[in-house]
């Protein structure tokens, strides 16, 4: 038999090795970032714990975070082979905010204008 993969839009995001301690201190800021990147083995490479064990993360892999909200490492061609970039939707009014639609009213507007 075969089968193909359905089309689930994932979030993912580039590791640069020169740049991780900045991603960090971002990926603190954000719940769609894991928080087991601030485990650190030898080389200063990260680590993720994944369902498998603990995976290290190399520069240029791809950390996706998966449907079931889990995080793992994907090899950069291994990436590209499977995921195209998703381009951004239009503004629709709403947007999520740890898992749950979030009406996106103006400020001004939320906060009775008190921004004057």
């Amino acid at each position: 038999m075969r089968y193909r993969k359905k089309p689930v839009v994932i979030e993912a995001v580039r590791f640069n090795k020169t740049k991780w301690l900045d991603e960090i201190s971002q990926a603190k800021k954000s719940e769609s970032f894991p928080r087991v990147l601030l485990s650190i083995i030898s080389g200063f490479s990260p680590v993720i714990e994944t369902l498998e064990g603990d995976m290290k993360v190399n520069d240029g892999d791809y950390i996706i975070k998966g449907v079931q909200g889990e995080f793992y490492p994907c090899k950069p061609d291994i990436f590209l082979a499977t995921y195209e970039k998703v381009e951004e939707e239009k503004n629709t009014g709403y947007f999520t905010h740890g898992g749950t639609w979030v009406e996106n009213i103006p400020d001004d507007e939320r906060w009775g204008n008190e921004l004057d």
